[in-house]
């Protein structure tokens, strides 16, 4: 039986890319929510 160690998996922390991204997702709900509301003052 060969026994050999686990296989190695990369890294799971988030990338510049991925901050970059979140930051976007995150102003665009902040953006949405804002709209939203300025909708329902109208209304």
């Amino acid at each position: 039986m060969n026994i050999s160690p686990s296989p190695h998996h990369p890294g799971t922390a988030p990338t510049f890319s991925d901050w970059i991204f979140i930051l976007i997702v995150i102003g665009a709900l902040a953006l949405v929510a804002y709209l939203g509301e300025i909708a329902f003052e109208h209304a």
